[in-house]
């Protein structure tokens, strides 16, 4: 159907016929009265398209962000080491006296805990700990004293341990 005053648009490819044809002028196809074609707003999918970009970019950088303090917590490591450590098994008097020396070969004051254990056959574990601060190029030897109980005063099987 023809319209007089309206514009005839192509049903099939969209384009504008003039006004009293029957045909379309690029595809061919039988005219009848219909409406422009709906149009896409450029500007929209491309604010959309912008939009998820800004996402995107705000995603990577939190991500990077992220991985490189968790990275520096995991790395940083400590400057403190022990250097040297002896003990000794004080038997019948149900101690182990141990002798640590600890090194901060960082350039700055470092702090830690000394942890001595001493380990029995049947799981027992008895420990003592010492804080200490060390300035830089700092060497100190400290002494801890792990006390045992009784029933493991002629026990053979332990085992002994000195960590930071």
């Amino acid at each position: 159907m023809i319209l007089a005053g309206m514009a005839m648009f192509c049903p099939r490819c969209g384009t504008e016929n003039s006004e009293g044809v029957s045909y379309c002028s690029k595809c061919g196809s039988p005219l009848g009265y219909a409406a422009p074609p709906a149009q896409m707003q450029p500007a929209a999918r491309y604010g959309s398209s912008k939009m998820a970009l800004a996402i995107l970019a705000v995603a990577v950088v939190v991500i990077v962000v992220v991985a490189v303090v968790a990275l520096l917590l995991v790395t940083r490591g400590s400057d403190l080491e022990i250097t040297d450590y002896a003990y000794t098994d004080t038997g019948a008097f149900g101690m182990v006296v141990f002798t640590v020396e600890v090194t901060n070969h960082g350039g700055s004051t470092d702090s830690g805990t000394i942890h001595c254990e001493v380990t029995f056959g049947n799981g027992d574990i008895y420990s003592g700990t010492r804080d200490f601060t060390l300035a830089a190029g700092q060497v100190e030897t400290f002494v801890i004293t792990v006390t045992m109980g009784i029933d493991h005063l002629l026990d053979t099987s332990a085992t002994y341990d000195v960590f930071l």
